[in-house]
């Protein structure tokens, strides 16, 4: 018959106690979360002119990260994609708000063409990436000047 000393005996549950505890870290990693991006919202535009406009948008949640930056993204109907391998919008604008917490946010756009309409949406940027709103459309106002045409 055999007999097991006891340092034996204590070696051996030291090393099926290691092996329990690697497995549980193990598991520790394997079960990490993954960084979200913030969730955003778009409000319609207000106090639309000629040439300006008031869009706002909302920071619901700032995702599993700080909030970098925040804004709008603008761009007309129909603005032609450039050519070359990876197509991007000629006139693809960004105006940021100075918001980066939960909340409110909003941006005067000027420079805008008179009777022109636009897509924008709301944006937040954290570490885990960019996340933006429902896009919605700007129609500016006709311009009261009959000679420049539109």
């Amino acid at each position: 018959m055999k007999t097991y000393s006891p340092k034996l005996s204590l070696i051996l549950l030291s090393v099926a106690f290691g092996i329990t505890a690697c497995s549980k870290t193990e598991d520790k990693i394997f079960f990490m979360k993954y960084p979200e991006p913030p969730t955003v919202v778009t409000y319609e535009p207000e106090n639309i002119t000629t040439n300006t406009a008031f869009v706002s948008g909302k920071i619901l949640s700032s995702g599993s990260g700080s909030v970098s930056r925040s804004g709008i993204n603008i761009y007309p109907m129909g603005d032609p994609l450039s050519k070359g391998p990876v197509p991007v919008r000629k006139f693809n604008d960004y105006r940021y708000s100075d918001n980066t917490a939960e909340g409110y946010f909003s941006v005067f756009l000027r420079g805008l063409d008179p009777n022109t309409t636009y897509h924008y949406w709301a944006f937040a940027t954290n570490e885990a990436g960019t996340s933006y709103g429902e896009m919605k459309i700007l129609v500016t106002a006709k311009s009261n000047n009959s000679e420049n045409g539109k």
